[in-house]
């Protein structure tokens, strides 16, 4: 009887285990800007991520920073999984980071944190 018991357990295979998906939407995207001279935050950024035709102009991370100034993160790619280019343009200097990808688990994208040097 303990074989029978041990072999239908081992013939079924491994179970599953189902985790229930939550309703928020979560960014794909994280970026900071950097001043590449002094290493201070760009908090006036213009942050853009495109993956083939789509683009999107990344939004400020809200709440805004305690001084009311503008925020010093841009988040975008709600559960939108792919493979971005990121620009970001500032105080008339620009810069890019390519190849940065965004994958999904069952439920949500896994967020990327990308830092870009200006």
């Amino acid at each position: 009887m303990r074989f029978f018991i041990l072999a239908t357990v081992v013939l079924s295979g491994p179970v599953a285990c189902e985790r229930a998906c939550t309703t928020d939407a979560r960014p794909g995207l994280s970026v900071s800007v950097v001043d590449s001279v002094t290493g201070a935050l760009v908090c006036a950024a213009t942050v853009t991520a495109t993956d083939g035709s789509y683009s999107e102009t990344l939004n400020g991370l809200l709440p805004p920073p305690e001084d009311g100034g503008p925020p010093c993160a841009y988040v975008g790619a709600f559960e939108r999984a792919g493979t971005y280019a990121i620009d970001a343009s500032a105080e008339g200097r620009e810069t890019r980071a390519t190849g940065i990808e965004v994958t999904k688990d069952s439920c949500h994208v896994i967020p990327r944190k990308v830092t870009l040097n200006l």
